[in-house]
């Protein structure tokens, strides 16, 4: 197991393909990348990520730029020209029009940082050396080693499959943007910008149609570049999914990674199946055996941020995508279904710093512990318990860990789109009456709006061999609990 600064000796950062570093002075310049300025700051990044200029709707002046991959409900933007900045609309309210994989950076009036709705495209910052980047390797000064932070021990993410959350880093310096927070360039602090308090609880049949429609427009918007790949499973999120793009299935290629595990075998008992039923253009792609290296390049690129022990295994399966199309995922489908939430919790519980970890199986380490103290303290006036684990969940699941997973796969996609990610599908989760969102039921009434028929197929029915392997290890560690309290 190599640690990020054996990584940071053994890789180029001009390996890190779609992505980029913001300074005044830059730390690093990796060989054949671009390079653009204004106002004293430099923008240096992978020609792999798209950027375009932002422009002042009243005179037509650069303002600062966006990059990635920004989706309206309409079309995908094109990566040419500029994108105009709505005449008497903040960033913050006009950029959360869009879906897609982006961060906007704005150099006028004030230098500020906004990420997409999931922080899918992550950011990163070093207050030391005044510079952003994608990646803790492009925040380290010419000669300097690794800073390595402490959590790095502690955390053994690489070992355990876990993750740096609430902002930590394997950089010493350097935190993490979170999804709905802002950036400040000046002070290189950044700060909560939504929701702004408690939301206006709506109608769940209403809410249900919101998430619908925005699931459906994103995704019409993904194809009109090329013929996105899907990956599809025995779950219920690709099914919510599949549902949504009914209307235009013929613009998508659909597939499944062959996972020996249990919850391959029981992605293989269905999907291959309910592919030749509908007609999918579909591919079971093998799992193909990694080596150490490959290993070590994918945490080099998520950045040592994320362990993802089952994602690792498989790059040289996603490989074979052709790494031109639009990779979608379902991650963030599941922040409707009460994750962390409790029996008998209710929204007026009481979080404490130690048990909201515990909650998300996350390190009871001292400096998340305070970390953890610092989130909750900051949340807005009137956000309940429940609302704030599933602010939790999206920001430091969906956004810490599903943002840094989007780097890993560079040869396997042009960007990865978590259509879950985009503002108004987050707002309807939180508007959702608290029953229902721990009822689990979105997805299923999503379903039933565009393709009833796909309920009558079994969600995750495992095949039996899979159900007796797991009953007997249930089985195996129930035995040796009982035997542990008898002793």
């Amino acid at each position: 197991m190599s640690r990020p600064s054996e990584l940071a000796q053994a890789f180029d950062p001009a390996t890190l393909r779609g992505h980029f570093v913001l300074a005044r002075h830059p730390p690093v310049e990796p060989s054949g990348w671009r390079k653009s300025s204004l106002n004293g700051w430099t923008l240096l990044h992978d020609p792999g990520l798209p950027v375009q200029e932002i422009l002042d709707a009243t005179v037509g002046t650069t303002v600062g730029w966006l990059l990635g991959h920004a989706l309206d409900l309409d079309r995908l933007l094109t990566h040419e020209g500029g994108i105009t900045q709505p005449s008497g609309r903040a960033p913050d309210d006009w950029l959360y029009d869009f879906g897609g994989r982006f961060a906007a950076i704005f150099i006028r009036p004030k230098p500020m940082v906004y990420p997409d709705a999931a922080a899918s495209l992550p950011v990163l910052f070093d207050a030391s050396l005044e510079s952003a980047a994608s990646s803790p390797f492009l925040l380290v000064s010419p000669g300097e080693g690794f800073p390595e932070s402490p959590l790095v021990d502690s955390l053994a993410v690489q070992e355990t499959g876990s993750w740096f959350t609430l902002a930590a880093t394997p950089h010493d310096r350097a935190s993490l943007l979170l999804p709905h927070h802002v950036l400040d360039l000046t002070e290189w602090k950044q700060r909560r910008a939504w929701p702004p308090g408690r939301l206006q609880t709506g109608e769940p049949g209403e809410l249900a149609e919101t998430v619908a429609d925005v699931l459906e427009r994103t995704l019409a918007a993904a194809t009109a570049h090329g013929r996105p790949n899907v990956g599809f499973t025995a779950g219920g999120d690709s099914r919510s999914l599949l549902a949504s793009a009914r209307p235009i299935l013929d613009r998508f290629r659909f597939f499944t990674v062959a996972h020996t595990d249990e919850l391959g075998k029981t992605d293989m008992r269905t999907a291959p199946g309910l592919a030749r039923r509908l007609g999918l253009d579909y591919r079971v792609i093998p799992l193909h055996p990694v080596s150490t290296t490959d290993v070590d390049r994918f945490m080099y690129l998520t950045g040592y941020l994320i362990g993802e022990l089952r994602g690792r295994k498989s790059s040289r399966a996603y490989a074979e995508l052709g790494g031109t199309e639009i990779y979608v995922s379902g991650v963030g489908a599941e922040m409707a279904r009460g994750i962390g939430w409790r029996r008998g919790d209710r929204p007026g519980t009481t979080l404490e710093p130690g048990d909201l970890l515990k909650r998300f199986l996350l390190a009871q380490d001292d400096e998340l512990v305070g970390r953890a103290k610092e989130w909750l303290s900051r949340l807005p006036s009137g956000v309940d318990a429940l609302d704030a684990l599933t602010l939790f969940h999206v920001e430091m699941r969906v956004g810490g860990w599903g943002g840094p997973l989007t780097l890993g796969y560079p040869d396997a996609y042009s960007f990865t789109l978590y259509p879950y990610a985009h503002r108004r599908i987050v707002d309807a989760v939180l508007r959702l009456p608290w029953e229902y969102r721990g009822s689990g039921d979105l997805r299923r009434e999503i379903i039933a709006s565009r393709w009833p028929e796909l309920l009558d197929v079994p969600v995750n029915r495992r095949p039996a061999g899979v159900v007796v392997s797991h009953n007997a290890r249930r089985a195996g560690r129930l035995t040796r609990r009982l035997l542990r309290r008898l002793r």
